[in-house]
């Protein structure tokens, strides 16, 4: 029988990050045939207030992504740092 690794954080933040992604990336293509049903007067315009969750959100998703590239630049600084012989300085 295969092996079923532990659960895994990081994994679990990724997949996260990935429905907050999905979600936003709806509510994006929402807004923007909303913009335009309002831009040729077959619909109201999107409320200043959903306008500005919206944007709130796309910035918790951006600030989210940033924090997943830093994780992602830590780890592979940590496995080059791992991998790379320590020398020691020339005494000579």
């Amino acid at each position: 029988m295969d092996h079923i690794p532990p659960p895994d954080d990081v994994a679990h933040q990724d997949s996260v990050l990935m429905a907050e992604m999905a979600e936003v990336n709806t509510r994006l293509a929402r807004y923007v045939l909303r913009f335009l049903d309002a831009d040729a007067g077959r619909a109201a315009p999107l409320s200043t207030a959903d306008e500005r969750a919206l944007a709130d959100d796309v910035t918790a998703v951006a600030a989210a992504i940033r924090a997943r590239i830093a994780r992602r630049e830590l780890g592979a600084l940590r496995r080059h740092s791992s991998c790379v012989p320590h020398r020691r300085p020339d005494m000579s």
